[in-house]
């Protein structure tokens, strides 16, 4: 009698396991999907971001190219477009089935790399463990746009990788309004030449590749 109880009981004790392993390995999976959609998606807004103010600087005069440039080249590389770039990671992560538990962004390297850490929004049956997983995408660059600094972005001008700073004061010594010519009596009052004007050309060609 003893053994007739027992072996259901085990093979009930078996079934629950399965499930529960089973459901375990669903939300684990929809955890590294949502983790891999989450940092594509952050990748993606700020290499779009960063085409969008490349695009919009190429091929103008440095007065109107350089506010376009400033956005980019201003400020730390993991903070461009930041709030649409978390936006875009959290989206991606919730249509998934899971939260955005953290978003890291920084330089390795010569590319800007971004890890998202997602964790399911819902616990595994029968446990309080809800899975999480990590997914770490890169965004490899070639073009104009390099790397000024440690985190900073640049644009090679005149053969050299500026940041904004040395930029700014390079393009205003090629743009400084030349002086007049002596006066003379023929032209006691000459007029200065135009100060010249300088076209930037920019260029920004990159990848996102995950990482292995």
């Amino acid at each position: 009698m003893v053994l007739m109880i027992a072996v259901p009981a085990l093979v009930f004790v078996a079934i629950v396991a399965i499930a529960i392993m089973g459901d375990a390995f669903q939300k684990r999976t929809e955890s590294v999907n949502a983790a891999d959609a989450a940092a594509l998606a952050a990748a993606e807004q700020w290499r779009s971001y960063v085409v969008d103010k490349v695009d919009a600087a190429d091929g103008r005069d440095s007065s109107a190219a350089l506010p376009q440039l400033k956005q980019i080249l201003d400020l730390n590389a993991a903070t461009i477009d930041r709030a649409a770039v978390e936006s875009r990671a959290m989206t991606l992560a919730n249509k998934n089935g899971a939260e955005l538990y953290s978003l890291t962004k920084q330089r390795v390297g010569n590319y800007m790399e971004f890890t998202a850490v997602t964790r399911n929004l819902d616990a595994v049956n029968g446990t309080t463990a809800k899975p999480t997983a990590t997914a770490t995408v890169r965004v490899e660059f070639s073009g104009s746009i390099c790397w000024a600094s440690n985190s900073r972005l640049g644009l090679r001008y005149g053969n050299v990788c500026r940041g904004w700073s040395s930029l700014q004061n390079k393009i205003e010594d090629d743009t400084r309004q030349p002086e007049a010519p002596p006066a003379t009596e023929e032209n006691p009052t000459p007029t200065p030449p135009p100060a010249p004007k300088v076209k930037i050309h920019a260029s920004f060609d990159a990848s996102i590749i995950m990482a292995a």
